[in-house]
């Protein structure tokens, strides 16, 4: 049996050539608890005074019902934060539900902000219930590629030395390094549209 099956006649199914009834204990249809059960079956003969009662004994095992956690598949551009992760749980019976799995489900996934475009595995860790056996369906975390950086305009338009250099545009995000004739320079990034970068205040290999 599995868990949220009731016992039927595959587990209670005793005969007799003698004329008579069987009452079993539990009775058909009883839904019993994961583990190991006794059942028992007593025939009760329609002439007692030729034949005796009898019981018969069976052991039978419930075995947890499968439950499944599924991850579902996510993607988000580089750069950006986590979307929310979330999952659906499959495989409840007799009416049950998430507030059986003591502890709770905690999707989680190894990308960060700045994790190289590719994809990640999310899983999940979770709790325990005793009348259940749970898999864990792992989704898939897409991290793709920003689009191309576009720039607008610059404040001021002919920088010089020791001033700061502020860039306006579109998808500047993943922008890391700024190259000014020669030179690069490191970007501190305001936002998707805006980066900031300070000229060094002396000249630096002809800059």
């Amino acid at each position: 049996l599995t868990y949220g099956e009731a016992v039927s006649k595959d587990q209670l199914s005793a005969a007799s050539d003698i004329a008579g009834e069987f009452v079993y204990d539990p009775p058909l249809e009883t839904l019993l608890e994961v583990g190991a059960h006794v059942l028992k079956a007593t025939f009760n003969p329609a002439d007692p005074d030729k034949y005796q009662t009898q019981t018969l004994y069976r052991t039978v095992m419930v075995r947890r019902a499968p439950l499944t956690i599924t991850l579902h598949d996510k993607k988000r551009v580089w750069g950006t934060e986590n979307p929310e992760l979330t999952y659906s749980i499959t495989g409840w019976v007799l009416g049950e539900g998430a507030d059986l799995l003591i502890g709770g489900v905690s999707p989680s996934t190894d990308a960060q902000n700045e994790s190289r475009p590719q994809d990640y595995v999310i899983t999940a860790a979770h709790g325990t219930t005793k009348s259940y056996k749970i898999t864990v369906v792992n989704g898939t975390l897409n991290v793709f590629p920003p689009p191309k950086p576009v720039i607008s305009s610059l404040i001021p338009k002919k920088p010089k030395l020791g001033q700061l250099l502020t860039i306006f545009g579109q998808n500047l995000r993943s922008v890391q390094e700024v190259k000014i004739g020669s030179m690069e320079f490191s970007a501190s990034v305001e936002s998707d549209e805006m980066i900031s970068i300070k000229l060094p205040d002396t000249e630096l290999n002809g800059f």
